[in-house]
């Protein structure tokens, strides 16, 4: 598995890769000084979002089941701005261990696998969001984080509108998604101008 393959290589090799773009809720951040491997041994995820390239391609959608007990710990951000939009999009599976999401995912990526005979090139806006399916990955997966990406912040900015949620993980991987196309004409115009 390579990590963090750099954008232009990302785009000049699309065709290998089924692309994927990715997006989690967790209950907390990880905590000043942590570090982000440790941060996601323990990280509670509360959704996992996968969305491909192709608009017609079903996404993956997991939400762990909740309880007002295990929102104890939980931030303040996460159940004002996280919890009311968890179910705004279709979910896929409803796992409450770690086991039964390893089981969608691995079901899910087998299915992409099939459809489109290609490994994963897994794109994340940042690098929790793909450390938290590390283990899961194929060995012929490849990472993109588009942490730094000018075109994916403005997408972010103004792709939220009617019944896209910000802070559900599958409009967020959308807009992902559409902040990579958006990062790829700008790159493509800077090329031919």
């Amino acid at each position: 598995m390579v990590w963090m393959i750099e954008v232009k290589t990302a785009i000049a090799r699309e065709h290998e890769f089924d692309v994927l773009f990715v997006d989690s809720e967790f209950g907390q951040l990880p905590f000043k000084g942590q570090h982000i491997q440790e941060w996601a041994r323990t990280a509670q995820v509360l959704s996992y979002a996968v969305v491909p390239m192709s608009e017609d391609a079903a996404p993956f959608y997991a939400v762990r089941g909740l309880s007002k007990a295990s929102q104890k710990g939980y931030s303040e951000f996460v159940v004002k701005e996280v919890l009311p939009h968890i179910e705004a999009a279709d979910v896929t599976c409803r796992f409450s261990t770690g086991r039964q999401f390893r089981r969608a995912w691995d079901a899910y990526l087998a299915k992409r696998r099939e459809a489109t005979g290609l490994p994963p090139l897994i794109v994340a806006d940042w690098i929790g969001d793909a450390i938290l399916v590390e283990l899961f990955l194929p060995d012929d997966a490849d990472v993109l984080v588009l942490d730094e990406v000018p075109a994916v912040h403005r997408t972010f900015e103004t792709f939220f509108t009617g019944k896209l949620r910000r802070h559900n993980a599958v409009h967020d991987a959308m807009a992902l998604r559409q902040g990579y196309i958006n990062h790829k004409a700008e790159l493509a115009k800077q090329e031919g101008a």
